[in-house]
């Protein structure tokens, strides 16, 4: 049998009360206790947690395992399912003050890998009475003072206490509802402090105060904080250097090709833009870095890659004629040649660089027409030069009727298509009649 006897202001001067649990008849593998409410915690941060206790009637403790277990409970997410214990410490009635109050510690506990929050549970095994006090969460890595906070305690005790009380069931599922839609509230809106973790209203909040106006429909939430990011980690002075390396995190290394003609106070970018929303942040950084008595000018690049390797294996050829009548025409062939193994791997290199720049001419030079298209309109290139080593340039006409283009296929006499580019050209690259590269690329691999 167990009874909760009552909250009891005046066992102890913690200016709160304190609960008062008597049972009886319970077996040695039973518990009874409180649990605390959950707080956030960080994987940074260490805690430690307290409760005062009291028994009386201990001799009826029977046994030497612990009869008051303090424990920590960690768990991943506001759901509060599958918790796991961080942290314990357990006292036997050896240790316990005759009639007299006692601090239970558990210290220095460190936050596991995907604990977000954590909770204090408070247990007794065996019969008799006791009284604790509110459980006590803190910072630190030992404990101070017993300041225990109104909200560390909770009134959802063990079901079997209240098993069958239906105004109980109900009033603890209607506060965790109300509870876990505080913490997920919490929890976002420490989120909307940083980009990387901002939902759409944060990214929002952000986008505002850099003056950005975002597509939605068109440019996805990871985009727009990249965006952000970009838009907030640049800062004066600007270098050719610095221009470089923010290039780098938005294109990728190698993905590009940029310098600066002096003489003319030009910066050029020869790049391949995979979509219009990145096309246009490229232009807006660099618009924003150079120098405003410096023009820039984009070449749009497109660099098809071919891998070139070479494997020798050795064959052994069989002859099946014969003279002795025993071969029939057609029965077999006149010879079979069976493979004997590998004897150079493609793994290991052997191609030369004359093989490899005759493979980039040859792709060069197969080349019969060029098609640009904004998907609905296509637009033929027959005039175009195949000079220096695998690479082909043309002038893309401002005449061409295109608003946009967003892809490039390049043909051979026969109609074959060689290569099919996704790309971005707007309408102002258009109007200035862009010279389009593409680079032929061969390597042994």
């Amino acid at each position: 049998m167990t009874n909760i006897i009552a909250w009891d202001t005046s066992v102890l001067n913690f200016s709160m009360p304190t609960i008062h649990i008597q049972f009886s008849g319970k077996s040695s593998d039973e518990e009874i206790g409180i649990l605390s409410d959950t707080i956030i915690v960080r994987q940074s941060e260490i805690y430690s947690a307290s409760i005062y206790c009291k028994t009386s009637d201990y001799t009826l403790f029977n046994g030497t395992d612990p009869q008051v277990t303090l424990y920590i409970y960690g768990y991943a997410n506001a759901t509060l399912s599958s918790p796991q214990i961080i942290g314990s410490i357990g006292i036997n009635k050896a240790n316990f003050p005759a009639q007299d109050w006692f601090r239970i510690k558990l210290e220095n506990i460190s936050i596991p890998s995907g604990v977000h929050y954590i909770a204090l549970y408070a247990t007794i095994k065996r019969n008799g009475n006791i009284w604790f006090s509110y459980p006590c969460i803190e910072l630190g890595n030992t404990v101070s003072d017993y300041e225990p906070y109104e909200t560390d305690i909770s009134e959802y005790y063990n079901s079997n206490i209240y098993d069958g009380i239906l105004e109980t069931d109900e009033l603890v599922k209607t506060e965790n509802i109300t509870f876990n839609e505080l913490n997920e509230v919490t929890l976002q809106t420490i989120g909307n402090f940083y980009i990387i973790t901002a939902d759409d209203e944060g990214v929002y909040k952000f986008e505002t105060e850099q003056g950005i106006v975002a597509d939605e429909l068109n440019e996805s939430l990871d985009f727009r904080k990249q965006r952000l990011i970009n838009r907030t980690t640049t800062f004066l002075p600007y270098t050719f250097p610095f221009l470089k390396e923010k290039l780098d995190s938005l294109l990728g290394v190698g993905e590009y090709n940029t310098y600066i003609d002096f003489a003319n106070y030009t910066v050029y970018l020869e790049y391949c833009a995979q979509d219009a929303i990145w096309g246009n942040e490229v232009t807006v950084m660099i618009a924003g870095m150079k120098p405003c008595n410096m023009v820039f000018r984009t070449t749009p690049i497109i660099t098809s890659l071919l891998n070139i390797s070479e494997q020798v294996n050795l064959n052994q050829v069989t002859f099946n004629y014969k003279m002795n009548g025993s071969w029939q025409l057609g029965q077999h062939p006149f010879a079979d040649l069976q493979d004997k193994g590998i004897i150079k791997m493609a793994k290991f290199s052997s191609v030369q660089p004359i093989l490899l720049s005759n493979i980039q001419d040859y792709v060069a030079t197969t080349v019969g027409y060029v098609i640009v298209t904004d998907g609905t309109t296509n637009f033929r290139i027959s005039n175009f030069s195949t000079k220096g080593k695998g690479i082909l340039t043309y002038t893309i006409p401002s005449t061409c009727g295109l608003s946009q283009i967003t892809n490039i296929k390049v043909y051979d006499i026969k109609d074959n298509i060689l290569t099919n580019s996704t790309v971005y050209l707007d309408s102002t690259q258009i109007s200035s009649s862009p010279l389009i590269k593409h680079n032929f690329s061969a390597t042994e691999g």
